[in-house]
């Protein structure tokens, strides 16, 4: 299988003995979505807006495939879950300021 890293930063993969690095690539899918106002919350004497968001579709994402998998947000991934062939990055690995700086697996949605 070929993998194709359609986040916007470089996906770093440490399994075992093996470390693969994947170049971010353009475009990358996001989720396009709508806010509608939902009142606010109150915080002391401060009134936080606060919107209902809906999800609408995807932008960016290529059409399947054969044999090539597409890494993606887990957003991404989670709004099409009749994907098989998304994967986000997962089981990270931080540095000293708990920043992600690889990870040790990649994952899918299935439900």
């Amino acid at each position: 299988m070929h993998l194709r890293n359609l986040t916007p930063h470089p996906v770093r993969i440490i399994s075992g003995q093996t470390e693969t690095l994947l170049p971010a690539e353009n475009p990358t899918p996001r989720v396009a979505d709508e806010s509608t106002p939902a009142g606010t919350i109150q915080i002391g004497t401060d009134h936080i807006p606060l919107v209902n968001v809906r999800p609408l579709h995807i932008t960016d994402l290529p059409a399947p495939v054969p044999n090539v998998g597409l890494i993606v947000a887990r957003v991404v991934a989670t709004a099409r879950p009749d994907r098989t062939d998304l994967y986000f990055p997962f089981d990270f690995i931080r540095d000293n300021h708990n920043q992600p700086i690889a990870c040790r697996t990649l994952a899918r949605i299935r439900l």
